[in-house]
């Protein structure tokens, strides 16, 4: 994710992971002090967590440049039907859409990212990628081998809002970070 960018702009006693919170888990981890910041694909609002809006996720798929779909400009999940693709397994809500919106589609989930990097660039599955994660240095070397073509997919499920959130009381600590990922979000 783009927030590897803001690493150096971090307060001291703050740092990125990417440990994925289970969404019935968000309220506890804030609250234990597990964690401060938690990026969610919708808002909580409660006497002690608050939500601000960050912007807006989306997918698209790298696939192979002699494919007949690398031929679109933009494609539908329903166009992806019954294919095969390498898909990074922690992916969080985005499962649930995939599994959901892509018809008879297999998935072969990979937990190893640099495994993930390495069969995606000498294979011909297809894979996915977000607007978030489009420009770092794993996705880019996805296309090296110059054998993939990026389309982006037009479908109106193809779009989670995401928030950060976070206790109140860390508001003045956490509200700046936030803003300024809101400024560079990747359109």
């Amino acid at each position: 994710m783009f927030t590897e960018e803001l690493t150096d702009q971090l307060p001291g006693q703050l740092h990125f992971t990417h440990e994925l919170v289970n969404p019935d888990n968000v309220l506890n981890e804030l609250r234990t002090r597990k964690e401060k910041l938690v990026f969610t694909n919708h808002e909580f609002e409660d006497n002690d967590v608050e939500s601000l809006y960050l912007g807006v996720e989306y997918l698209s798929v790298g696939i192979d440049k002699f494919h007949p779909l690398a031929q679109k400009k933009q494609l539908s999940f329903a166009d992806l039907t019954g294919l095969n693709f390498l898909v990074v397994q922690d992916i969080g809500p985005w499962r649930q859409v995939i599994e959901k919106y892509i018809p008879d589609a297999n998935f072969l989930y990979q937990e190893d990212l640099n495994a993930m990097s390495q069969i995606s660039r000498y294979s011909s599955f297809p894979f996915f990628f977000s607007n978030l994660t489009q420009a770092t240095e794993d996705t880019m070397k996805r296309f090296d081998a110059d054998n993939r073509k990026a389309v982006k997919i037009d479908d109106p499920h193809n779009r989670m809002e995401v928030y950060g959130t976070y206790l109140k009381n860390n508001r003045d600590q956490i509200q700046p970070l936030l803003k300024q990922i809101i400024k560079e979000w990747p359109k």
